[in-house]
């Protein structure tokens, strides 16, 4: 793995510790990880191998990404103070996001290592692009970023509509 790798991947863990404080939702949290996402794009996807199964494996990756996005956005909790849509990761949207980043970190640190030999063997034999897995890992957690902002957006949207009375602020004593 390179650097650049590690620092995406410790970034994308460490963004859960920012969302455990309770915030308000605002343009920059909704655009920064946007941003972070399209500049993971740019910098490691170069093409999109389509070849063989390698679709299958993309489709796999995003599949697992909306899961776990939908879940964290679905966990996180969302209310409104003051008129402004505050969110707070908790301990179930938190470990959500840990296992889909752990998971991808796992994956990068075995296919690049002990587990090279055994992935190119399972790739010859499932007619799989070797290229593919870079992408189905940005595509994965894209996915699960873009994914979980969405989420607190129409939350946030449907509080202000006043459409989730039952939405109320997370007792922050506990």
């Amino acid at each position: 793995m390179t650097p650049t790798m590690w620092i995406l991947d410790i970034v994308f863990i460490a963004l859960v510790a920012l969302q455990i404080r309770a915030r308000r939702l605002t343009l920059l949290q909704i655009l920064l990880p946007f941003v972070l996402v399209a500049w993971a794009s740019i910098a490691f996807i170069h093409s999109i191998p389509t070849d063989g199964n390698s679709g299958i494996v993309l489709t796999l990756a995003v599949v697992a990404g909306l899961v776990l996005g939908g879940a964290a956005g679905a966990t996180t909790h969302v209310w409104l103070r003051d008129g402004r849509v505050i969110t707070r990761a908790g301990i179930a949207a938190a470990a959500f996001w840990i296992f889909g980043m752990g998971i991808r970190l796992a994956f990068q640190l075995w296919a690049t290592g002990s587990g090279e030999q055994t992935l190119g063997r399972f790739d010859f034999e499932h007619a799989i692009s070797n290229d593919v897995w870079p992408v189905a890992l940005i595509l994965f957690a894209g996915t699960t970023v873009l994914v979980r902002v969405v989420f607190l957006i129409a939350r946030g949207s449907r509080l202000r509509r006043g459409g989730a009375a039952r939405e109320q602020a997370p007792d922050l004593t506990a």
